[in-house]
């Protein structure tokens, strides 16, 4: 399952895992002391983000992605994008947009002010990771059969 720094406290990180829990770990607390917070999502956890301002995280399992606000403890939003499990989360490069990749071929870009899609790119086998460039002029996917996919944009600006 996935892991991810917190930008702005290097010493706060966040676990997903198959046990469908999400856990925040602070490196300045004892280890006895174990996760500072934990968060169940209703499915195995295959990946987490932390989005911009550092509050909410992106927790993907299952076809859904849960939006933590991880500072009011509280669900934000549940989005139920894709049709088979999503396997990937990324920002874009200018931390705008959420990218979802999933088994179903797709990678979808949702808005992180409404959380809606806002543009969905179909590849030829199921995805198992996403990232863009900060000058958002080019998106790796990979896929279940090995292969990278880059594709480029001659102009920058939004994925």
């Amino acid at each position: 399952a996935g892991a991810c720094a917190r930008r702005a406290q290097r010493h706060v990180y966040f676990t997903g895992g198959y046990d469908g829990v999400a856990k925040m770990w602070d490196w300045r607390a004892p280890p006895a002391a174990g996760a500072v917070l934990q968060h169940a999502h209703p499915h195995a956890i295959e990946a987490v983000c932390v989005l911009p301002g550092d509050a909410v995280l992106a927790i993907a399992g299952g076809t859904c992605i849960t939006l933590w606000d991880t500072t009011a403890h509280r669900q934000v939003a549940q989005v139920h994008s894709h049709h088979k499990p999503i396997t990937a989360l990324a920002l874009d490069g200018a931390r705008r947009r959420l990218l979802s990749g999933a088994l179903d071929h797709n990678v979808k870009v949702h808005s992180l002010s409404t959380y809606d899609v806002v543009h969905t790119m179909k590849f030829a086998q199921p995805v198992l990771s996403v990232a863009a460039t900060r000058d958002e002029r080019c998106l790796a996917v990979g896929m279940a059969n090995g292969v990278l996919a880059l594709r480029r944009r001659s102009g920058g600006g939004g994925a």
